[in-house]
C-alpha cells in the first residue's frame, strides 16, 4: 500500500469549487465565470475584435466554436445575430478585448440573453436585447441567437440559472411595444 505524503497531497475542498454567484456585475471578474459562460463571452469578444481594431491582427472567432465542438450551424447563427447587432445598434456596445479581466455592461446583457434563451424565456431575452436594438432588429435577431443558445446548451455550455435572476433595472425603460400582446 502506498501512503501519500501529507505535505505533497492535493486536497480539493468543495468550498473551492467554482460556484457562480447570483447575477452579473459590470466590471465583475471574468475569472469567476464557468465554461458555459466563458464560451459565449469569448465568441463575442473574438467576433468584435476586428471591429474594435480594424488594422490589428486577430484570432479567428470561429476557432472557439471548433474547440467547443459546435457545428457550422452554430457558427452561422452567431454570425447572423452579430451582423444584425452591428447593422442596427445605434450606440457603441461595451464589448471588451479578449484578454480583459472584467465584464463589460453589454457583455452582461449578452450572457443574460443567451442564458434566458437556453431556458426558452424569449420575453426576457427580448427585453434585454431591446436595450441594444430597435424592435424589428430584435425580432430578426432572436432566431439566430436562439439557435446559438440551443447549440451551446446541447454542447453542455449552459449559462448557470442562478445568474439569470433579472434585476429591476434590466427591464426598466424598455420600449413597452416589445412586451405588448395584440
Amino acid at each position: 500500500m502506498h501512503r501519500r505524503n501529507p505535505d505533497t497531497a492535493t486536497v480539493i475542498h468543495l468550498a473551492d469549487r467554482r460556484v457562480p454567484s447570483r447575477g452579473y456585475e459590470t466590471d465583475g471578474p471574468v475569472a469567476t465565470l464557468t465554461p458555459g459562460e466563458l464560451f459565449p463571452l469569448t465568441a463575442l469578444r473574438l467576433w468584435a475584435a476586428p471591429h474594435r481594431d480594424p488594422g490589428g491582427t486577430h484570432q479567428d472567432w470561429r476557432e472557439a466554436f471548433s474547440l467547443a465542438d459546435l457545428d457550422h450551424d452554430a457558427v452561422a447563427d452567431f454570425d447572423a445575430f452579430m451582423r444584425v447587432v452591428l447593422t442596427s445598434s445605434s450606440q457603441a456596445l461595451d464589448v471588451r478585448c479578449a484578454r480583459c479581466a472584467k465584464l463589460g455592461a453589454d457583455e452582461v446583457t449578452f450572457l443574460l440573453a443567451v442564458g434566458n434563451l437556453q431556458r426558452q424565456r424569449v420575453l426576457a431575452a427580448t427585453l434585454l436585447l431591446g436595450h441594444w436594438m430597435p424592435n424589428t432588429a430584435v425580432s430578426i435577431g432572436l432566431g439566430p441567437i436562439g439557435g446559438f443558445a440551443r447549440a451551446a446548451a446541447d454542447a453542455g455550455l449552459w449559462i448557470p440559472s442562478v445568474r439569470l435572476e433579472a434585476r429591476r433595472d434590466e427591464t426598466a425603460c424598455v420600449d413597452p411595444g416589445l412586451a405588448r400582446i395584440h
